[in-house]
């Protein structure tokens, strides 16, 4: 199951294209830098909150903050269900 998550994560962050500000009207969402996207994909592995913000590049305390936001576990829930519909 490992090597299945593994693919999974590497190939999600190797797709991944992040949002650009231009044209964004002021005040809108814009989506997930790459760091927290990161953040958000490794959270389907079983690492503790050090590791996962080593992993994506931030400190722990961002990692934290991130975890609270109600879009973040949104995301999270997300590719959950993308990992275990594509098993």
């Amino acid at each position: 199951m490992t090597d299945l998550i593994d693919s999974f994560i590497a190939e999600k962050i190797d797709n991944y294209i992040q949002p650009t500000r231009a044209g964004t009207p002021r005040g809108q969402k814009i989506g997930f830098m790459l760091p927290k996207y990161k953040a958000a994909v490794y959270s389907l592995k079983k690492l503790s909150g050090l590791d996962h913000s080593k992993l994506a590049g931030v400190s722990h305390a961002v990692f934290r903050k991130w975890k609270g936001q109600p879009d973040f576990k949104a995301l999270v829930s997300e590719l959950e269900s993308n990992f275990f519909s594509n098993l």
